[in-house]
């Protein structure tokens, strides 16, 4: 008796199997995949890291510079990045509290915004730090906050922060960002300097960003080596 041809799986068992292919292939690729992501995440923590490690070396270095009275301080290579620092007296920024709104229009025309949006900003601002509810044309006080949807109104104070000036309405971000770059809030304070240190990574492609960061400095009665940090903020770039 001739044997018989031998049977194929049929097509049920032949899909069954390449599709088991297919998922043990997407699976390996899912975890390839997975780990290249968590291999960038972690590199980009470990650049962070160093970025800010060069950040407070620069601090420290502005801080030397007080200590000698030196205010020129030539950039320097750290770990990769290149740190800046610039250190300057207090006078040299607008104090946002107690500038008058026409001054504070005047810095941001010269810093090239539109006469109608310096205008608004310039009216919000004064209308966020006065004491009273009398609203200013194009300024906001708490009606306009409510109508706004806001869930707060203007402080009616001298600000405490200069992180206060995203949350003012009629704010526009270029205006915040020259104010922030150009101002402090600070100023009634004595012996005030501001240490500004910039850290860039000499490696372009390295995909971080440059990161610029502000610091406030109050200086200790004489004869004590050693500084306050009054306020610290990171600098638009």
């Amino acid at each position: 008796m001739k044997p018989g041809p031998t049977k194929t799986p049929n097509g049920f068992a032949l899909i069954a199997v390449l599709f088991g292919l297919a998922l043990l292939a997407g699976a390996t690729l899912l975890l390839s995949e997975r780990g290249v992501t968590e291999a960038h995440g972690t590199a980009n923590i470990v650049q962070r890291a160093r970025l800010n490690q060069a950040m407070e070396a620069g601090l420290a270095l502005g801080l030397d510079g007080l200590l000698r009275e030196q205010r020129r301080i030539a950039p320097l290579e750290i770990d990769g990045f290149i740190v800046s620092v610039t250190i300057a007296e207090s006078t040299s920024l607008l104090d946002l509290n107690t500038a008058g709104q026409a001054e504070i229009l005047r810095l941001l025309r010269a810093g090239g915004l539109p006469a109608g949006s310096a205008d608004a900003a310039a009216s919000a601002l004064a209308d966020w730090i006065d004491s009273d509810g009398s609203q200013r044309p194009n300024g906001a006080e708490a009606p306009a906050y409510r109508a706004a949807g806001k869930p707060y109104g203007p402080r009616n104070a001298p600000m405490e922060s200069l992180s206060e000036l995203p949350l003012i309405l009629h704010m526009p971000p270029d205006a915040a960002r020259l104010l922030l770059r150009q101002g402090i809030v600070q100023s009634a304070l004595a012996g005030l300097d501001v240490v500004d240190v910039t850290v860039q990574p000499q490696d372009q492609s390295a995909g971080i960003a440059a990161s610029r960061r502000r610091h406030v400095i109050s200086a200790q009665p004489a004869g004590k080596r050693s500084w306050q940090i009054m306020a610290q903020y990171d600098l638009p770039s």
